[in-house]
């Protein structure tokens, strides 16, 4: 067996396909947050939240789970409600696994403490499959051990049995439970050194265990400076980041999801103009969470966008083009493509006109020859001043074309340039 670390980069090859990415984070006061505000004007609320907000925010469709809904708040009682932000629109999933206070083994086979729930909290095992409050999770997101007691050696391998415990009955209720194992964020717990042991001990190549190191780098001193901490333990609102970003980071990188979304439909061009068109479409579904649409003009790539629609600029007037819309996922994977023709207004490219008026005629008084220059490709009559042709010229065959007005009577006439249906006219006096 190997063991899954942050810092390893090993992962495994399993595909967890559901609506919804469902996560379980399991532990004490660390996990669980408090709703209450501190004396540095912020609130201990633990990383659920920030994690929950990042997730959600990267498009991930969350379902935070666990039997316990609430935060624990002294100043309002112990059954209070989060008041996080919402977030994309959505309110904070406050679900977890997480207690005020509770040990690896009052976790495992229940307390008697009413304190969380208004009643003793039942085993987890019972906590897991309850008909009202059960849950499935993909991931589980384990910090426990610092309320254990660990003076001896005896102590600690009581919380490593309680933690063996802990992940056979998630994998019990989803054999394919991914499991997150922290190193605890106080670092001087006797449990730490013996996480890496466990954690490839208990890891199985359909439900991995990956090392989530905390420690490292974690500030629990309060007085020093970038502290995380408001009192040693409990984290301030720098460690509650702190420790989101780690679940994060293991989180993202070991989703291994290798299913693509649904295609996008009804994709519809409007709001044409001479450089530019609106497109929209029915938005895809995925079983985590999109992440961007891609948007191709010709098979040329012009934007991303988040949102079901996309306004192409900077294109050519007068020009058709096939537009496709790609749906991406954070797996990294492609929908199938779905595709609309349009045509902007306008002239093809550059305008005939700008064209015929870069194109350059001497002398305006001649005595029978005329310079053109510019005009290869364009035909070429003169005409009186009534608009009757008298001469035809032709196409320039190249930049610089010398036409011969001599057999013309003496007189007025109009050298007419046409290129595609425009035109310019320029004066000549045949004069000998």
């Amino acid at each position: 067996k190997r063991l899954l670390s942050l810092g390893m980069l090993v992962f495994a090859s399993y595909t967890v396909s559901v609506a919804q990415l469902r996560i379980v984070s399991i532990g004490n006061s660390i996990s669980q947050g408090k709703n209450e505000l501190k004396f540095d004007g912020k609130y201990e609320w633990s990383y659920r939240p920030w994690l929950f907000d990042k997730l959600t925010s990267d498009g991930f469709n969350v379902d935070m789970v666990g039997y316990n809904s609430y935060f624990f708040g002294e100043s309002e009682g112990n059954m209070m409600t989060v008041k996080f932000p919402t977030v994309a629109g959505k309110p904070f999933d406050p679900n977890s696994e997480a207690y005020y206070g509770i040990n690896s083994n009052g976790f495992l086979n229940g307390d008697n403490s009413s304190g969380w729930t208004g009643s003793p909290l039942p085993k987890f095992s019972d906590r897991i499959n309850d008909p009202t409050k059960g849950y499935t999770p993909d991931f589980a997101l384990i910090h426990m051990g610092t309320n254990d007691k660990d003076s001896l050696p005896a102590d600690v391998a009581i919380t490593k049995t309680n933690i063996r415990g802990i992940v056979s009955v998630l994998r019990a209720k989803n054999p394919k439970v991914v499991i997150l194992l922290a190193k605890l964020i106080t670092g001087w717990k006797m449990i730490n050194p013996e996480i890496d042991g466990l954690a490839s001990e208990l890891n199985t190549a359909q439900s991995p265990v990956l090392v989530v190191d905390m420690a490292t780098g974690f500030k629990n001193d309060p007085g020093a400076s970038g502290t995380m901490t408001y009192d040693w333990v409990h984290p301030n609102e720098l460690g509650q980041k702190f420790m989101m970003r780690k679940w994060y980071d293991v989180i993202k990188a070991n989703l291994n999801d290798n299913l693509k979304p649904t295609i996008p439909t009804q994709l519809a061009a409007s709001e044409i103009t001479n450089t530019s068109v609106k497109l929209t479409w029915s938005p895809s579904i995925d079983n985590y969470g999109l992440k961007s649409y891609d948007v191709y003009a010709n098979n040329l790539f012009v934007a991303s966008s988040k949102l079901p629609s996309l306004t192409a600029t900077q294109l050519a007037s007068g020009t058709n083009y096939t537009f496709k819309v790609v749906a991406k996922d954070l797996g990294g994977n492609a929908s199938d493509s779905v595709t609309v023709t349009a045509k902007t207004s306008g002239v093809t490219g550059l305008t005939d006109a700008d064209m015929l008026n870069d194109i350059n005629v001497y002398p305006s008084v001649t005595i029978g020859l005329v310079t053109i220059v510019g005009a290869e490709g364009n035909d070429i009559n003169v005409s009186d001043l009534s608009g009757r042709k008298v001469l035809s010229l032709g196409k320039a065959s190249n930049d610089t074309m010398v036409a011969d007005l001599g057999l013309l009577p003496d007189g007025m006439y109009l050298l007419q340039i046409r290129n595609s249906g425009q035109q310019i006219t320029r004066r000549i006096v045949l004069a000998r």
